[in-house]
């Protein structure tokens, strides 16, 4: 026999006990009673409150009846005669104020708009021009009452109205305090209700809330509110400062004045939220009620199934002794004998699947290679300790992690398309190379294996793969391509830099030759002659070859001759000034540190730093634009200058930023190559930036630049800091100055030895030549006691300048020199100088400037 038939089954035994309860019909009466009983009340308490609205309207009306009959009486009984009577007239109009204190105030006004009369009697009123006003053009135009809008009356400080109606000659006007309508609205107020009375352009002239009058609130721009005004009654629902609320409108007949009542809808329902909880409240408790005694029958009845769900743990926790179960339902027994043999099957496959899963597991957690395993959507599953030390995290917060979590979002969706295409095409991924961040933001370089996972039913549900930490080959790879860069990048600036230096030397030679030749013939011709013109043309012309030679020395960062502690704040300022008043489309903005430190500089050279990085700026932006130089102590630490070849320490910062086209990579990559240039032939030699390079490198400091296309560029520069106090230049005096003494100019370019020669005798000087450093010191060893003062060269074959002039010190240690080169290496013409050497002059120069250099030295200035 079918045991089903025997019992009543389970499933029949829980329809019943749930039948016999019932909730359901106690539910559906509940809830259509409650929506049949809350919609009468509500509609109920909108139409009372739209009723309140109507009456004050109503007595409003009543109010202002009587003052607008009483004007017309008045007006009725001022006939012809009465308005020629002036004392019966002005009597007439007292007995009106003093019996209807409704009336501020009642005027009488001829054809013209002029004050006739008026009571309270005020003789500053007789004859006022009253036909400016609007009740006065209204009531000429219209010949009936007109009601003005609401204002404050200048007596009271209360609301007050102007009712004006017509006179056979003339308009009889009333002043209507409106302070009654105050006690209507107190009247009838209940609760929180908030009512107002407004004129016809939606100002308050009556409220519950006084300031809303006092500061004649305006609210013609609330819906309802523009709908009465337009003439339609009725009651709404609108939402207030976050807050719904029950307004009704309706209009006072005699004016169209809307009355507002507004009151919030959780105050207005509060009868209808009461017997919502009355309704819901009494539900509850018969659902209270009937859930008990479902609970008394289904505990019964759920018994058998509570003692298969203890099975059911025992088994999750790893027991599978499970006991077999008697006198319970059918269903239940078989169930249960079910369950134990499952409980069997799963214990010998469990004891078999831990006994592969531990060798499984000792071979991934002592591979060397990160193991990882991952669903669909990239979350880690499974990961071995190799995997934890590559991440540098704890399994406990690696486990249910996404895998693309540790990495940017390029790198995420490179990971996405290569497992996609797996998924996809289940062929495996083998070298996918990537970059991670760890949670201390460093990066490291991994390489990634990905293979798909399937289930029993050949149906893809994850991926798995080995990770590899690649970092150390990856980073040894980059440091030696970023070297090999640099070193080539070094070498071949120090090649260009050689040969820019030694064409310096050469051309400024040459340009000294022609500059002093120059000068000899302007000194022999009158200042009228018209030879000058083309003789100063010429120097003109050796000065432009001269600064391009100076770009050259920059370059080849052997031009640093003078430096001086510098302010460079001051230097910008002058520099920046110049630059602006040549282009004024340009509009430059400093933001320059106060108290910089100063800077130990070659002020010329620098000055051509920031002209060059100015210049640059301006070609970028065409059509104009913006230029921001700023000014920063920083302090630099090794890791600051690691890619330099500078020292840490103290620096000064110099920023200079353009709002132009920007540069592309390329671009960058060669912006400090010299006769590199983005201009059309005849606007760039291509020595700007890159003498820039080199001066600030000569210098001992850095130049950077970053740039992006469309967005700007902005050159860097770190020079460093000194502890000398700000040098201040002197004025240059350009006359010429002569002498008489004996000077030994020595030069290895018999082309300068003639040229020089001639100057100093033209200067008044007596003169003997050497062409190299041996001949001079034994031309010296011999007239040291005749010879006044040196002029040597710095670069010459042999013995060079610097080593001539010490051993000249070593025959006189008070021997007076000065140095004359087209050229400076390595802050060589520095040296001697800090050595004792009395000046420097740089090829080419003029006339004036050497007569002023000498004197400077044989006069010990």
């Amino acid at each position: 026999m079918n045991p089903l038939k025997r019992t009543l089954s389970f499933k029949n035994t829980l329809i019943l006990n749930f039948v016999l309860v019932g909730l359901l019909p106690l539910i559906v009466v509940t809830v259509v009673t409650h929506y049949v009983l809350t919609g009468h009340l509500e509609r109920e308490i909108t139409q009372k409150n739209f009723l309140l609205a109507k009456s004050l309207s109503g007595e409003i009306g009543a109010f202002l009846h009587e003052p607008k009959d009483m004007l017309r009486q008045l007006a009725a009984m001022l006939g012809q005669d009465a308005l020629r009577n002036k004392e019966l007239f002005q009597a007439s109009l007292e007995s009106v104020i003093s019996n209807y204190p409704v009336f501020e105030m009642i005027e009488v006004l001829d054809p013209g708009g002029r004050v006739m009369a008026v009571a309270p009697f005020r003789r500053d009123y007789l004859g006022l021009d009253m036909s400016g006003r609007r009740f006065f053009k209204a009531t000429e135009k219209n010949r009936d009452v007109y009601w003005s809008s609401a204002f404050l009356s200048q007596h009271t400080g209360e609301p007050a109205l102007t009712i004006s109606l017509p006179l056979q000659q003339g308009i009889l006007v009333g002043i209507l305090n409106l302070r009654v309508l105050a006690g209507f609205i107190d009247r009838l107020k209940q609760g929180g209700m908030e009512i107002g009375v407004l004129d016809q352009t939606g100002t308050y002239i009556a409220s519950s809330t006084r300031s809303n009058v006092y500061q004649q609130v305006n609210i013609r721009t609330e819906g309802e509110v523009h709908r009465a005004l337009q003439g339609i009654e009725g009651t709404y629902r609108p939402r207030r400062r976050g807050r719904e609320m029950l307004v009704s409108v309706a209009l006072v007949p005699e004016t169209g004045w809307p009355v507002v009542v507004s009151e919030g809808i959780e105050e207005a329902f509060a009868p209808v939220y009461h017997v919502r909880s009355v309704f819901w409240g009494g539900m509850g408790l018969a659902a209270v009620l009937a859930f008990g005694m479902a609970l008394v029958r289904v505990k019964k009845t759920l018994k058998p199934l509570n003692m298969l769900m203890l099975d059911a743990k025992k088994v999750t926790e790893g027991s599978y002794d499970i006991k077999p179960q008697r006198g319970n339902y059918p269903e239940f027994e078989e169930l249960a004998e079910d369950f134990r043999v499952m409980a069997r099957a799963i214990d010998a496959r469990e004891r078999s699947l831990w006994e592969s899963e531990a060798k499984y597991r000792t071979i991934l957690e002592n591979m060397e290679e990160g193991y990882y395993e991952v669903d669909l959507a990239g979350t880690l599953r499974f990961f071995n300790e190799a995997f934890c030390r590559i991440a540098d995290l704890p399994r406990g917060q690696l486990r249910g992690v996404n895998f693309t979590q540790f990495m940017n979002e390029a790198n995420a969706k490179k990971v996405r398309e290569e497992f996609n295409r797996v998924y996809k095409t289940g062929t495996p991924a083998r070298h996918i190379e990537l970059e991670t961040i760890r949670v201390d933001d460093t990066i490291r370089y991994v390489e990634v294996s990905a293979y798909l996972i399937r289930d029993g039913e050949d149906r893809a549900v994850g991926f798995r793969g080995v990770i590899r930490d690649v970092s150390e080959r990856e980073q040894g790879e980059a440091e030696r391509k970023k070297l090999e860069f640099q070193l080539q990048q070094a070498q071949k600036m120090e090649a260009l830099g050689t040969l820019a230096g030694g064409i310096a030397h050469d051309f400024n030679n040459l340009l000294m030759g022609i500059q002093g030749r120059t000068s000899l013939m302007a000194m022999d011709k009158e200042a009228s002659h018209p030879d000058q013109e083309h003789l100063k043309g010429i120097e003109a012309y050796v000065k432009n070859a001269a600064a391009l030679t100076q770009q050259l020395l920059g370059f080849a960062r052997g031009g640093k001759y003078e430096v001086k502690p510098t302010d460079i704040n001051a230097l910008i300022r002058t520099n920046t000034a110049m630059f602006g008043r040549t282009k004024k489309e340009i509009a430059i903005h400093l933001k320059l540190q106060e108290g910089v430190w100063p800077v130990e500089v070659d002020r010329g050279q620098i000055d051509q730093v920031l002209m060059n990085l100015y210049i640059n700026a301006w070609q970028a932006m065409p059509g104009g634009g913006a230029l921001y130089i700023e000014t920063e102590n920083v302090i630099l630490t090794e890791k600051d200058v690691s890619a330099f070849s500078i020292a840490p320490g103290k620096y000064v910062w110099v920023a200079v930023t353009d709002t132009g086209i920007g540069m592309d990579r390329g671009t960058l990559e060669k912006i400090f190559d010299p006769f590199f240039t983005t201009k059309e032939t005849g606007r760039g030699s291509g020595l700007g930036l890159a003498s820039a390079y080199g001066i600030i490198q000569n210098h001992g400091g850095m130049i950077t630049v970053y740039s992006e296309q469309g967005e700007g560029t902005t050159f860097k520069i770190c020079l460093p800091a000194c502890e000398s106090e700000v040098a201040h230049d002197q004025p240059e005096h350009a006359a010429v100055h002569p002498g008489s003494e004996t000077i030994l100019l020595v030069d290895d370019e018999p082309m300068i030895l003639d040229i020089g020669e001639k100057l100093l005798e033209r200067l008044g000087y007596r003169v003997v030549t050497a062409q190299s450093g041996e001949e001079a010191l034994k031309i010296y060893a011999k007239n040291k006691d005749h010879i006044h003062l040196i002029i040597l060269d710095m670069i010459m074959p042999g013995m060079s300048g610097g080593e001539t002039f010490d051993r000249l010190k070593a025959v006189n240690p008070h021997v007076k020199t000065m140095l004359s080169s087209g050229y400076s290496i390595n802050g060589q013409a520095t040296e001697i100088l800090n050595r004792g050497c009395g000046g420097f002059i740089q090829k080419p120069f003029s006339m004036e400037a050497l007569s002023l250099k000498l004197r400077e030295i044989l006069d010990g200035v």
